[in-house]
């Protein structure tokens, strides 16, 4: 796990002990306030790779993405 992982996994799991719940755009949701994570970008681009994707859903997101940009340019030609 990289030094951002970690420091994502901390703030996470503050949130998860501390949090205050409350009714947002998702649902019930916990907030914390002023948490911040810093990355050097000298050291790569910091990517939270210990997220589980599944790759039924990658495709399907694919899938109505390319629909879309079809009928974008059918909707600019006409």
């Amino acid at each position: 796990m990289s030094n951002f992982e970690q420091m994502y996994s901390t703030v996470m799991s503050n949130c998860m002990k501390t949090g205050i719940k409350v009714n947002g755009r998702n649902g019930r949701v916990r907030q914390i306030t002023a948490a911040q994570i810093r990355a050097n970008l000298n050291d790569g681009f910091p990517v939270v790779t210990g997220k589980q994707i599944f790759p039924r859903s990658c495709f399907v997101e694919i899938g109505l993405i390319t629909i879309l940009k079809i009928n974008l340019k059918t909707i600019k030609t006409n």
